[in-house]
């Protein structure tokens, strides 16, 4: 935990996600989610980052976003491929 989340939480107050505003972020997400001095909830955070995959059938490529690590997205040949970052 960084002195400056450690203290700061000592006086009483919270961080929030730069991006949703609204999640409490705890000393995990404050320390390890950041990107150009933003911090970021860990939805917030899997959102930011593309998601990319490749089917395996057809070799096409594809990209979507999501609050979550990875994700399945069916392929127009029929094909379900795993998207993650």
């Amino acid at each position: 935990m960084s002195q400056e989340f450690k203290d700061h939480v000592e006086q009483g107050e919270e961080y929030t996600c730069d991006k949703c505003n609204e999640t409490k972020l705890d000393a995990n997400e404050y320390d390890q989610y950041i990107i150009m001095q933003y911090h970021y909830c860990k939805p917030c955070w899997n959102y930011v980052h593309l998601k990319k995959g490749t089917c395996d059938k057809c070799k096409s490529t594809m990209t979507n976003r999501s609050e979550s690590e990875t994700i399945f997205i069916d392929c127009d040949c029929g094909n379900k491929v795993e998207l993650k970052w």
